[in-house]
């Protein structure tokens, strides 16, 4: 991924190749995550809004793949590795239905409750 969020390459095989993951999942993540860029340059552009939604659906994924019980004792791992801060991803999950948090030893648990219940939805100031 090149200069704040474009993906450069003749073709969408390019792109998936230059990133290293299985054809089936990439072309997914394009459709998904993804807009072609318009003009003279071949690619793909992911906007602060598709780039958002693709770390909320990671880091869904990763709480589900971890297990039946639809918690992680921390997430701080993932968050680092996927160069999120914790209190983003938090506030993502939290926006989720999930309940996030803070342990004693500064890692940062998640857990989906029974029956799940939603945030009320945040509004913008008006002008």
């Amino acid at each position: 991924i090149l200069r704040r969020g474009f993906i450069e390459g003749e073709s969408l095989d390019d792109c998936i190749g230059g990133l290293f993951i299985p054809h089936e999942v990439g072309v997914r993540l394009f459709e998904l995550f993804t807009a072609p860029m318009e003009g003279k340059e071949g690619g793909f552009v992911a906007s602060k809004q598709q780039k958002s939604r693709m770390k909320s659906h990671f880091l869904i994924l990763y709480i589900t793949a971890s297990g039946k019980g639809m918690q992680v004792a921390s997430i701080d791992q993932v968050c680092k590795d996927m160069k999120l801060d914790t209190k983003e991803a938090s506030l993502v999950l939290r926006e989720a239905g999930f309940v996030v948090k803070k342990s004693g030893k500064g890692d940062t648990s998640v857990n989906l409750p029974i029956p799940l219940k939603f945030p009320p939805p945040k509004r913008g100031k008006r002008t």
